[in-house]
């Protein structure tokens, strides 16, 4: 509760951090990086036969347009890839500030790209919403990334996907169960590269988090007025009522 005082976010401050996380799970599945790793720590020379993808030329989907997914956008494209997005709230400026590729609905973005990765909030809408229809439309190829919140994707409806070789692998940093229990199906799928929760904590992103929350304060302080986006109550704006 805010007490009568506004409250102000650091939203974006992270974004960086994150997206940076999201592209090295991708990579980190595309190039089997965990696996061949494993295989040489156990004295195997797994080069005969081997072969991967190459990203550069291939397509990702972005679901939601928010800060993040813009980073993750750019820096895949920095990689060569072809950016795709699904966001019914942001605007079309937007898209073509960042030469963005606007697709209406999620399940034409499923069909389209080579890589889903996940960046909407987790809402009564957007929870289990890449399920089993939805995870059938993607390509057999296709490699799920979520930085977001786990209970996007139906867990069990993944697994099964993978168990039966269609996806190429998923790169998660979040689960529906955090810590996820012992026993979770992730655990057993070689083809899942999983992290617990950090793709924004890294040093970068906390001193911006603390100085932008610092500055909000300062600026309200000082009569200078914060960015109407940065304010959750803002019916509660007053002078010296704000809590970043």
């Amino acid at each position: 509760m805010s007490a009568g005082g506004a409250v102000a976010v650091t939203s974006g401050a992270n974004a960086v951090s994150v997206a940076e996380h999201a592209m090295a799970l991708l990579f980190a599945v595309a190039k089997q990086i965990v696996p061949l790793d494993a295989g040489l720590r156990a004295g195997r020379w797994d080069k005969p036969g081997f072969k991967r993808r190459e990203l550069a030329g291939q397509s990702i989907g972005l679901f939601a347009f928010g800060a993040i997914a813009r980073q993750t956008g750019a820096f895949a494209k920095a990689f060569g890839m072809e950016v795709l997005a699904c966001d019914p709230f942001a605007s079309d400026a937007q898209f073509a500030a960042d030469g963005v590729m606007r697709v209406d609905t999620l399940d034409a973005l499923c069909a389209r790209c080579e890589v889903i990765s996940l960046h909407a909030p987790l809402t009564p809408a957007t929870r289990g919403i890449i399920n089993a229809e939805r995870i059938a439309l993607m390509k057999p190829d296709a490699i799920l990334i979520n930085t977001a919140r786990g209970a996007l994707i139906d867990e069990d409806a993944l697994c099964d996907a993978l168990a039966a070789g269609h996806l190429a692998g998923a790169g998660l940093d979040t689960f529906a169960q955090e810590p996820p229990p012992a026993d979770h199906r992730y655990f057993a799928e070689p083809r899942v590269v999983i992290s617990p929760h950090i793709g924004g904590v890294t040093t970068a992103a906390n001193t911006r988090v603390g100085v932008e929350a610092a500055q909000a304060i300062v600026d309200h302080l000082a009569g200078r007025g914060i960015a109407p986006s940065r304010i959750v109550n803002r019916a509660a704006l007053a002078p010296h009522t704000i809590t970043a």
